[in-house]
């Protein structure tokens, strides 16, 4: 078996100051470690990092830095890869009816960022 790619939706923990300020750093050593530690199991290509953005939920103060960091390291490697879930239209603020989950994709949308995972793992590999 190899590893091809990684799948990363994670960010809302540190999307407060001052833990967003590091954020970029933190992910570009998280990647290296990853790929280190896993280097014996890669495919021919090395693995893959598909980041996902994070949504822009009233709980979270520092999105847009924290997606701001995530496009940053996609663009250092042509290994890295980046998808914007608002741009897509994912939504948080929609179940349960009556007290909706704002700190988790809702339903639908959680199976739409597995489509864009696995298009974005299509696009790599066609």
């Amino acid at each position: 078996a190899s590893i091809e790619a990684m799948c990363w939706m994670q960010g809302e923990s540190d999307a407060y100051l001052p833990h967003s300020n590091n954020y970029e750093e933190g992910l570009r050593s998280f990647i290296s470690d990853l790929r280190g530690d896993l280097d014996e199991y890669a495919g021919d290509a090395g693995i893959h990092f598909i980041d996902a953005g994070i949504y822009d939920s009233p709980l979270i103060d520092e999105h847009e830095a924290i997606n701001a960091a995530k496009q940053s390291v996609a663009s250092q490697s042509s290994k890295n890869h980046y998808f914007d879930t608002i741009a897509a239209g994912l939504e948080y603020d929609k179940e349960p009816l009556d007290n909706p989950d704002l700190a988790h994709f809702d339903a639908l949308s959680t199976l739409q960022l597995g489509q864009l995972f696995a298009n974005e793992f299509i696009n790599i590999y066609s």
